[in-house]
Order: structure tokens, then sequence, then C-alpha cells
């Protein structure tokens, strides 16, 4: 059914229909939370991962789903 725009949840249920259900809608959702948009989240990963040492992954959305310039290593 997915996730309504203007709906609030719990960050529970968020997690586990991300994690259970594959609910990339609340994987967006989150992320516009968290950063103001998903570009802007994905802008965070990316200064997160560089931090950590992730020299071979570039993020470009919060689903995970292939894109563009989205990738990451095993390594990584």
């Amino acid at each position: 059914s997915g996730f309504e725009v203007n709906k609030t949840a719990p960050l529970e249920q968020m997690e586990k229909g991300m994690a259970i259900q594959s609910g990339n809608d609340a994987a967006i959702a989150l992320a516009e939370h968290v950063a103001g948009s998903e570009d802007a989240f994905a802008s965070l990963m990316n200064a997160y991962a560089a931090r950590i040492g992730m020299k071979n992954s570039h993020f470009v959305n919060a689903t995970g789903l292939s894109a563009p310039g989205h990738y990451s290593t095993a390594h990584d």
C-alpha cells in the first residue's frame, strides 16, 4: 500500500517496513526526515562512507536500488 504523504509512523514501524517489506517508501521518508531530501541524505551517506574509509562506494539514493552512479563493493 505504501507510505502516504504527510503521514507519521513510529521509527520502529518504519524500520520494520524497510527491512521486512523492502519498504522503499519508508527509506525515502526517513531520508527526507533526516536530511531534508533523498539527495541530501545520499550526500550524507557519501560523506560518512568516506570518513570510515569506503573508497569504492557511491550512493545516489536511500533505497539501494540500482541507479546511475550508485555502487558499492563487497570490500567496502
